[in-house]
């Protein structure tokens, strides 16, 4: 609705005029354009909201003021409408938030089901340390790397340790464990080996064998 919230004092065409609420000044064209009508067409219609009581129109040479009556009544009316229909999304939003909530307890109990104290740890140290490196896991994510640990070990031990192994190196996901590769030793070397002097009629002898 085009009509004033309050009480405003406006100058219009150089004259001061109080518009008080549920009014608003207009002509037949300014109205017409709005409305896209004929200017003659939207005079003729206020004319019969003015007759049946609904508007009260005082015209110049210049303008119209158009009051609205009973204006505070629609108004209060739109407003409980208005009320109803936040009240109504926020019920309905309510619920569903809820069951959302009690979806997601329940995912995550469900993931936990039969471990011990040690492997849900694990998982949540796991699941932690992507959270630092931003690569957050999804509901599914988890799912997923639950059960490529199944296929990578038997035991609860091993399934904590490729876990725990996967966090401390930062992985995205769970590998086999991967044992550190002892030093390689140095062969021994001859330390014992005493060098031995010849004479130089023994280089002689040598070298004459050859």
């Amino acid at each position: 609705m085009k009509a004033n919230h309050e009480t405003q004092r406006i100058i219009f065409n150089g004259q001061e005029i109080e518009i008080k609420p549920g009014q608003f000044i207009t002509g037949r064209e300014v109205m017409g354009r709005d409305l896209k009508q004929k200017p003659k067409t939207t005079y003729n219609r206020l004319q019969i909201l003015k007759n049946i009581g609904i508007l009260d129109i005082k015209t110049t040479n210049k303008f119209s003021l158009v009051t609205v009556r009973n204006y505070e009544l629609y108004q209060s009316q739109e407003t409980k409408k208005d009320s109803k229909k936040d009240n109504q999304r926020t019920t309905r939003g309510q619920p569903e938030d809820t069951n959302k909530n009690d979806k997601n307890d329940k995912n995550e109990k469900n993931i936990y089901i039969g471990l011990s104290e040690n492997m849900k740890n694990a998982i949540n140290d796991f699941i932690e340390m992507r959270k630092k490196i931003r690569k957050p896991m999804t509901e599914r994510a988890i799912q997923i790397m639950l059960k490529k640990l199944d296929g990578l070990a038997k035991d609860e031990t091993t399934k904590i340790a490729i876990l725990e192994q996967s966090t401390e190196r930062g992985w995205l996901s769970v590998y086999p464990l991967k044992e550190d590769k002892p030093s390689q030793k140095q062969p021994p070397q001859a330390t014992n080996f005493k060098q031995r002097t010849y004479s130089d009629e023994m280089y002689k002898k040598i070298l004459n064998r050859f």
